[in-house]
């Protein structure tokens, strides 16, 4: 049975000309990535895109000046391999009552500079670094980051290291070298955690580390994590899958990508995954919930069952980071649990993922597995008191943004205008006035579906159960 079919790239202007030999070639792909690296170079940039998608003379300026004022700001801004801009809808703004998904998580629109005053600027806190390239934040496990976000074959536009991994935060040898020797000398760390940016990108640094850390007896695991399987699936060669097999050594090694959207799931992500998995490795998913992404319940179900018939086992569903310039991207709590509630009984246990939170400031993971209906509490979409691994205790936690009721309405002018219709921009925020909360939080939907419907959503046909208990 075949996954989602991406466009043919014979059917799109920009590379209707290019044989199927060297779409399917990585090296192709990454040298006709489209990219702005600089202000001047905005404009191109949406020439190309607008030979991809359709775009009106309006949706060109406005993606092209989000471009250019995130550029001044120092931030990376847009990168697109071919592959994946063909998993795009022709007219991402056609759709019944969204924007196309893929679009939402690749091209920069003008959301990204709305509620400037919602988040924090490296919320994770992954720039305080334990030693060199590492970075610690649990008892047996370290980060061990080979490059910076420059290295990623896509720039994902909800980004939690858009600004504490970003272009101008080198990682060197040194640095890899440090966090190497910081591992060495803590006995506690059983497992390294490969990442970036995006590792497999840095080939070299990567086998490197693979084999320096192979050598350390007390380094049980290696975790490669990458987002290759998504954006640039024929990059995952069986080449470098040997390579890093054998840099490995003995080291049970396993790679965790990053999958948002069921259209993510094609052919040539799935030949990816069974790659990876015919060289030994085992193959684990994060995803990200995202606003107008992946929140409603049929996407969120269909995404981890379809990732799970490629061999792709779903593992976290995380809360979108409060990082300062995400706030439309972010699903409150009550929500996110409503909708891993409602994936109870619908299909296999072992494609639901368990549900968290990242706090900021290196709070750590924080789990928000529900119990039950009765555990969805409207509540914790305005407050909520968060208990961390280590016990730490975050009182009156705010996991969503803050806005006046004019910034907000200001923002929804801004993005009808831009899509060209009401009611398809529907971010969740905290609605404050002279600083103050007043209990209003924006587009909060807890209305839970009932089995049939569920049941419907995910096309199940009757009958449905062939012998309930009585």
């Amino acid at each position: 049975m075949a996954f989602y079919q991406p466009r043919s790239h014979h059917d799109i202007s920009l590379w209707k000309g290019v044989s199927d030999a060297d779409w399917e070639n990585p090296d192709w792909q990454r040298r006709h990535t489209i990219t702005a690296a600089s202000p001047d170079k905005a404009r191109y940039a949406v020439d190309d895109i607008s030979q991809i998608i359709t775009l009106s003379g309006y949706k060109r300026e406005a993606i092209e000046n989000t471009i250019v004022k995130r550029l001044e700001r120092g931030q990376q801004v847009l990168r697109i391999t071919p592959y994946y801009a063909s998993l795009m809808d022709q007219d991402p703004f056609g759709l019944e009552d969204r924007i196309d998904p893929i679009f939402l998580q690749a091209v920069p629109m003008p959301a990204d500079l709305l509620f400037s005053r919602a988040g924090i600027k490296q919320a994770m806190a992954e720039q305080d670094r334990s030693k060199g390239a590492a970075y610690q934040r649990y008892l047996d496990r370290v980060v061990l980051f080979l490059t910076n976000t420059a290295a990623c074959e896509n720039y994902c536009q909800h980004c939690q290291r858009r600004r504490s991994l970003h272009a101008g935060v080198p990682v060197t040898k040194e640095n890899i070298d440090e966090g190497i020797d910081y591992i060495m000398s803590n006995k506690n760390i059983k497992e390294a955690i490969l990442s970036g940016g995006e590792p497999l990108a840095v080939k070299e640094r990567l086998l490197y580390a693979m084999g320096q850390l192979s050598q350390i007896d007390h380094v049980e695991r290696l975790r490669i994590g990458t987002r290759m399987p998504v954006t640039l699936p024929m990059g995952v060669t069986d080449e470098l899958l040997e390579h890093i097999k054998h840099a490995a050594g003995n080291k049970m090694t396993y790679f965790v990508t990053h999958t948002n959207h069921m259209h993510e799931v094609t052919d040539t992500y799935a030949a990816a995954a069974d790659r990876i998995r015919n060289h030994g490795f085992d193959l684990l998913n994060q995803l990200v919930l995202l606003k107008g992404v992946n929140d409603d319940f049929a996407t969120f179900a269909k995404t981890h069952t379809e990732m799970w018939r490629a061999n792709v086992n779903p593992y976290y569903a995380f809360i979108c980071h409060k990082e300062r310039g995400l706030a439309h991207f972010i699903t409150p709590v009550p929500q996110a649990k409503l909708l891993l509630d409602g994936c109870r009984g619908m299909f296999g246990g072992t494609a639901i993922p368990r549900l968290a939170m990242n706090a900021e400031s290196g709070a750590g993971k924080v789990w928000l597995m529900p119990k039950g209906p009765s555990d969805i509490d409207p509540a914790e979409a305005i407050k909520t008191d968060l208990e961390s691994w280590d016990g730490t205790i975050i009182k009156d936690y705010e996991h969503l943004g803050r806005a006046t009721r004019e910034e907000f309405d200001e923002a929804e002018r801004v993005m009808e205008a831009f899509i060209g219709r009401p009611d398809v921009f529907k971010p969740s925020l905290l609605i404050e006035k002279d600083g103050e909360l007043t209990g209003e939080v924006t587009n909060l939907d807890l209305t839970p579906l009932s089995f049939e419907e569920r049941a419907r959503r995910l096309g199940y046909t009757e009958p449905l159960i062939t012998n309930p208990a009585e």
